[in-house]
């Protein structure tokens, strides 16, 4: 089947999973748990229906051969009953043993009249003893003193499973490793099974609670429901009822395939939402009908589900197969492993109920869960490494990338400190051109001009040839980074304007509070020196002043900025605001006011007084637009 459901190409994965089925097969037939050779196998025995405590004697025995299977010979029989079979021979050994490997569904074991083993209880809650082997060890000359005769008492359930297979009687060295062996081979191999399938469980939750991904979810599911359906093969109390727990236990093994069908509709992205729907409400219907159904019949709605869902679980496979181009690497080796080691088990299980395998092989349902659990962890390991390495791929890039933006950062940092310092650099030449243009190079056109027209004196020509000094010395303190404050700026230009005032005979009135000095960029001490020397220039030229007064002091703005206005006085004509002339030299003290931010003003008054108020140079101005507002004064 396998290799007509695969195509072309994919024959390499249809002998993987053939392998693994015969390979089950092959270990299963060589796996055989036939006690040695010295020990008797008791196949006839005599039967009789009693409840009786002890074994009775006076009843009609009838003769049966094992295994006698309940279901077959009498199904609506029930309850407790008795076998007594008969040792052909003496044997010699110091120590005897009595191997039931099938007592379904619990056995006591006498020897004569004397109790020499119980799988438990008889009485609800009575003990289950369906999938583990008995072994009892008894002394010899107790089997001498019976006449070889072995009672063995039977608890079985109506139109259940019942049976008594073969008994085993021989020296308890031969016997106890076959027992021993069988035991783990059925229930003492399904407890950690059920333990990774709790374990299984547990794992899928947490990943699903933190991914919310549905195909954890229904992985988790599958897991729980198939865990609590393993409690079937090594419990021997039940929590509940007989029947319910029967019940619960073929309804969870329905569940399972549908839960894995999902699973695997996830696991490859199919999306049959009817098919689903379908599935569930078969389900919801089975579960109906195995709580409705008479005793007589309940086996039968079982296994009439069972059939239905082997054919959904087969159906589960093949979709598996056909959207095998969407499983890669270890999720494919998962999908075989799960779907073949559950075919492979599965068909041992029922070739071991009909009678096809001879050897006595413990119930291999139970390894399901085994095989499905190593599946689920390689398909969920390949698609965690999966994620991890996307995951990985995605860190690595978007640490190139990073790498990449920071080199472009970095160069378009360097590009934006080469232009900054480009511009401030071409800001300062261009300051320098306008300077030396405006300033020495004005006073030196108009020494030319005098001395080309022989208009000139001495007077004159010192004149201006001290104001292209005073020029060059206001350019040459504005490119020196030791003059840095308000009142440096301002202690420059006394420095150079007092001796001349003095020389002219005029006197020069300073008052400027020493206390003020807060810091001021080179730029702005240009300008303001620029202003006072245009301002006091101007009082020299027009006013013939014999002082001037020079005041600085603090003021607030109309907008309640902090500043400082500068007033310059020459004790003068005076004039009237409104009759200035707006000639080159205003122009360009308008100009240098404007660059520090500020306002020329001009007073009333009846001395010529001039003024200009500037913010405070310590605060950060440089998003402000130009201020103004004092009132007149």
């Amino acid at each position: 089947m396998a290799i007509l459901v695969f195509r072309k190409g994919r024959l390499v994965d249809a002998s993987v999973f053939i392998f693994i089925i015969g390979a089950f097969c092959i270990v299963a037939a060589f796996c055989s748990l036939s006690p040695a050779q010295d020990a008797i196998l008791l196949t006839d025995a005599e039967l009789v229906l009693d409840d009786a405590g002890t074994p009775p004697e006076s009843l009609e025995w009838a003769p049966v051969t094992l295994p006698d299977k309940w279901r077959t010979q009498r199904p609506a029989a029930g309850g407790s009953s008795w076998y007594r079979l008969r040792v052909p021979a003496s044997l010699d050994s110091p120590r005897v043993a009595l191997y039931l490997p099938t007592a379904n569904s619990n056995a006591q074991v006498f020897i004569g009249h004397e109790l020499i083993g119980s799988g438990g209880r008889f009485e609800v809650p009575a003990a289950h003893n369906w999938n583990r082997p008995l072994f009892y060890s008894f002394s010899p000359t107790l089997l001498e003193t019976s006449g070889g005769t072995i009672y063995v008492r039977l608890l079985t359930y109506p139109h259940g499973f019942g049976e008594l297979g073969p008994v085993w009687v021989g020296p308890a060295a031969s016997l106890e490793p076959v027992w021993s062996r069988h035991l783990a081979l059925s229930a003492g191999l399904a407890e950690p099974i059920s333990l990774i399938g709790v374990f299984t469980s547990l794992s899928l939750f947490l990943l699903w609670r933190g991914t919310r991904d549905p195909l954890y979810g229904w992985g988790m599911a599958s897991s729980v429901v198939f865990t609590l359906s393993n409690l079937n093969y090594h419990l021997v109390y039940y929590p509940v009822s007989h029947q319910l727990w029967e019940s619960l236990t073929h309804l969870m093994t329905d569940t399972y395939v549908a839960c894995l069908f999902v699973f695997s509709q996830r696991l490859v992205g199919a999306n049959h939402p009817r098919r689903e729907r379908l599935l569930w409400a078969w389900i919801a219907v089975t579960a109906v009908a195995l709580q409705l159904a008479p005793i007589e019949h309940f086996y039968t709605v079982a296994h009439t589900s069972h059939g239905i869902s082997l054919l959904w679980a087969l159906y589960t496979i093949v979709t598996l197969v056909q959207h095998r181009g969407r499983l890669a690497g270890a999720t494919r080796w998962g999908v075989i492993i799960a779907a073949g080691g559950a075919v492979s088990l599965a068909l041992l299980d029922m070739m071991q109920q009909i009678g096809l395998l001879s050897s006595p092989l413990p119930r291999t349902a139970p390894l399901i869960l085994g095989t499905w659990c190593i599946g689920l962890w390689l398909i969920l390991s390949a698609r965690f490494i999966r994620s991890f390495n996307a995951a990985r791929m995605s860190a690595m890039e978007l640490e190139e990338l990073l790498r990449e933006r920071e080199d472009e950062l970095a160069e378009q940092h360097a590009r934006n400190l080469e232009m900054n310092q480009r511009r401030i650099l071409d800001k300062e030449r261009n300051r320098l051109i306008l300077d030396l243009h405006d300033g020495i190079g004005g006073e030196l056109v108009l020494c030319l001009s005098h001395l080309e027209a022989e208009e000139f004196s001495s007077d004159i020509l010192t004149l201006s040839l001290q104001q292209c000094l005073d020029d060059l010395r206001i350019i040459l303190d504005s490119l020196d980074p030791t003059i840095d404050s308000l009142a440096l700026a301002l202690g420059s230009v006394r420095e150079r304007i007092e001796p001349r005032l003095r020389a002219a005979g005029v006197a020069l009135l300073w008052q400027v509070d020493a206390l003020i000095d807060p810091p001021m960029a080179p730029d702005k001490v240009l300008h303001l020196t620029r202003w006072i020397q245009e301002a006091i220039t101007n009082a020299l030229k027009h006013a013939k002043p014999a002082t001037i007064r020079f005041q600085l002091s603090k003021q607030r703005g109309s907008s309640g900025l902090p500043g400082f206005y500068i007033e310059v006085c020459d004790g003068g004509n005076g004039f009237a605001p409104q009759h200035v002339r707006r000639g080159r030299g205003l122009s360009g003290m308008q100009a240098r006011a404007a660059a520090l931010r500020g306002q020329v003003v001009f007073a009333r008054s009846t001395e010529g007084q001039v003024g200009l108020w500037f913010p405070d140079p310590s605060l950060d101005q440089a998003d402000k637009p130009a201020l103004s507002g004092l009132v007149d004064r």
